[in-house]
């Protein structure tokens, strides 16, 4: 997967481990999976004490703008009981030194208990890349934890058949299955990549009929669990032995006859993210239907990585977003592809469902200033800004966990919780979203301008207001209401004093009823 430039779980889970220590000086998996908290409940901390090590541990907290709070949350000296009781929702810094004074870092999150998940969001796992070592059951706790609803993941051909006409899964790939299953998380998987034992990726043209029985394989043994299902992932046409969409199309067609030979009820997902810039253009979908139809495929996907702000995206004057101000954002390329929705039906007369399949920022990288205060940011506010548009059935953030350690390496650092499990700020602000929005539609903008935007959305006779601002200062917006307090982007209820609110570029949430 490539960077190109229901919940009803009932606890919250607190996640540590420590940044420069080894596996035999903190063992971060079983802290990890022994602290589920939410606010009022305590919290045991490496076994009720600090380690003798470490002569202090000091707990911070985080502002509604998303700021360390200079105080304390709590500080505790050498040997001290470490059960704390947090009694509000959010993202915690801890910091331990050890006897020369040297600092290590990690994270907690306090989460509001989550009553409901978030069907129209997913993240990309890697629990089919057998190298990178993930473990589910870390993992589908932290995605339930945060109200997310769907993985995206992968069953690689070349693990499967090592041996030419021998499907062989691997134990990994039934236990994911299996336990994004068992706790209720649908999962899409991306049918993909080439076999050493035919050439490898770069041959897949020649290797079709084999793919196919790949293909079958894979859909008879995980069809009761999965029924969504992506062909390929970022093709590029001249894999497929054409210059054009037109082998990818044939590809398509004979891929797709043979997962509805075997699971009629399924959903094909055609380009997986394929064609200009990630394909929101429509360039993929649009050479599919000119060389073989629209009855070949279900939905299609994109994967629309913006090189800014999801409201700024970046400039493309020569492409199909010329009619759109020249901008490649979370806006046009929502209404580009409202358009071609309009005029290219599905064989049942229906629109096609259009399914973003990687959309995210680093939080750090070498070029860049992004921080995780900047990726919480655009996380959240690239959900706000789609829940306008009707077409997306599911938004999959890419990744769920950093590929890596480097903090200069981008491709180390889109993850919602680092390397380690810890969490970053993007995880508090997507479960917290999930908490007070799911379910709820996109009813008007009520203020977009000086550098603050503020839209409504409803659920029912329920509505919320949603601001923030598009630069780094914090802003003041007037707006009578009679409701005096707002949520920020840790799940927790401000006070604010008549009409004034205070605006940042992290969302904060109004009920107005």
């Amino acid at each position: 997967m490539g960077m190109k430039y229901k919940i009803y779980f009932g606890v919250t889970l607190s996640f540590i481990s420590l940044h420069g220590f080894s596996a035999d000086k903190i063992d971060s998996s079983s802290a990890i999976s022994s602290k589920v908290t939410h606010a009022g409940e305590c919290v045991e901390l490496f076994n009720n004490s600090v380690p003798d090590k470490y002569q202090t541990l000091l707990i911070q907290s985080f502002n509604y703008k998303g700021d360390l709070v200079k105080k304390p949350f709590l500080q505790l000296e050498k040997g001290a009981k470490t059960c704390t009781t947090f009694s509000k929702n959010g993202y915690y810094q801890l910091n331990y030194y050890d006897e020369n004074k040297n600092l290590f870092q990690t994270y907690i999150a306090v989460l509001p208990i989550v009553s409901f998940s978030n069907e129209n969001m997913g993240v990309v796992t890697h629990f089919g890349n057998l190298k990178k070592n993930s473990d589910p059951d870390i993992i589908f706790p932290m995605i339930k934890a945060a109200g997310i609803s769907w993985i995206r993941d992968e069953l690689y051909w070349q693990d499967i058949e090592k041996e030419k006409g021998t499907f062989t899964f691997p134990k990994k790939y039934d236990d994911y299955i299996s336990s994004s299953n068992k706790d209720g998380i649908k999962a899409l998987i991306v049918l993909n990549y080439g076999n050493r034992n035919y050439g490898g990726t770069q041959s897949i043209k020649n290797s079709i009929p084999p793919f196919l029985s790949y293909v079958e394989n894979v859909v008879k043994r995980y069809g009761k669990f999965v029924n969504h299902w992506e062909v390929w992932n970022e093709p590029k046409p001249s894999l497929f032995g054409t210059a054009s969409w037109e082998g990818y199309a044939k590809f398509l067609e004979q891929v797709y006859l043979k997962i509805k030979e075997l699971q009629s009820d399924s959903v094909v997902i055609a380009c997986g993210g394929g064609g200009a810039g990630g394909g929101p253009g429509g360039d993929c979908v649009k050479n599919i239907i000119k060389y073989k139809g629209a009855h070949i495929f279900d939905a299609f996907s994109i994967h629309p990585y913006l090189t800014k702000s999801p409201e700024i995206g970046y400039s493309s004057f020569n492409s199909p977003f010329k009619n759109f101000g020249g901008y490649v954002n979370a806006d046009t390329v929502s209404r580009l592809l409202t358009s071609f929705d309009k005029n290219n039906l599905a064989k049942n007369g229906t629109k096609f469902p259009v399914y973003i399949t990687e959309i995210g920022w680093p939080s750090s990288s070498k070029k860049s200033l992004n921080t995780d205060k900047l990726q919480a940011s655009y996380a959240v506010r690239f959900y706000l800004l789609i829940k306008k548009y009707d077409i997306y059935p599911v938004v999959f953030w890419y990744d769920f966990r950093n590929d890596g350690t480097q903090a200069e390496n981008q491709e180390h650092n889109f993850g919602l919780v680092r390397n380690d499990y810890s969490p970053k700020m993007s995880y508090v602000a997507l479960a917290t979203f999930n908490n007070v929005l799911a379910g709820y539609h996109w009813d008007k903008e009520i203020v977009n301008k000086n550098n603050v935007v503020i839209n409504q959305y409803s659920r029912g006779k329920s509505i919320i207001q949603v601001g923030w601002t598009l630069d780094d200062e914090e802003h003041m917006a007037n707006i009578s209401s009679d409701t005096k307090k707002i949520i920020d982007w840790q799940g927790n209820e401000l006070d604010i004093n008549d009409s004034s609110w205070f605006l940042s570029p992290l969302p904060s949430y109004r009920k107005i009823r």
